[in-house]
């Protein structure tokens, strides 16, 4: 899965935030959130924090502020091409983006387990080389650590979890494949950020039941 330009747009999201703390003095909060505000559908949010839905994506996520969206064609060789959207937006604590692949070539649910497995690898490569090239444009020098991973849910479908550094940044990544479609929701924080903020996102993501075939 090719990630370079949503991963470079992290990149570019987080020097932004890095910058912004340490002109105005601040360090990602360490602190648990303000009391919930009930955000459309009835779920609790933390304040400041609003659950969007996005149709043509076929997926709902809360994000601290109203994320933006790029888009990237990639062309696999043999006539084959997809598109990868992210949607990417930050606050304080650090970076949040939800990223899908469109137009896989084949139907995830009538995958064998170790297709499966070798797409969970190809995003997570993606990832890698989106940061490492993100890195490279911005002139930062932080090295990516991949820690453990592990099988997951994600949004109700079964996926796979990967939790990593750069540098300093504690990351996590979830992946998961369902009918034509790779999704993968992604943050990366501060060492003293709440991880009160990463379980709401991560909790609030739900991809439509109409993409299973």
């Amino acid at each position: 899965m090719c990630m370079s330009l949503a991963l470079c747009g992290v990149i570019c999201v987080l020097n932004s935030t890095i910058t912004v703390n340490a002109q105005i003095g601040k360090r990602p909060r360490n602190t648990v959130p303000p009391p919930p505000t009930t955000a459309k559908g009835g779920s609790a949010l933390p304040a400041g924090w609003q659950q969007y839905q996005f149709d043509a994506a076929k997926f709902s996520a809360a994000f601290p502020a109203k994320p933006e969206e790029e888009a990237e064609q990639v062309n696999h060789g043999g006539g084959l091409r997809s598109t990868t959207r992210s949607f990417i937006t930050s606050n304080d604590a650090g970076v949040f983006m939800v990223a899908y692949m469109s137009e896989l070539p084949i139907n995830a649910e009538r995958m064998p387990a170790h297709l499966r497995q070798s797409f969970y690898e190809g995003m997570w490569k993606g990832v890698v080389d989106g940061f490492r090239e993100g890195m490279k444009e911005n002139g930062l020098l932080y090295e990516v650590k991949v820690l453990g991973g592990r099988p997951v849910s994600v949004g109700g479908l079964d996926g796979r979890e990967q939790d990593f550094m750069l540098g300093p940044l504690v990351g996590k990544c979830q992946m998961t494949l369902t009918g034509q479609r790779g999704y993968l929701i992604l943050t990366l924080l501060g060492e003293d950020a709440s991880e009160n903020e990463r379980a709401y996102f991560f909790n609030s993501f739900k991809i439509q039941n109409n993409l299973r075939r």
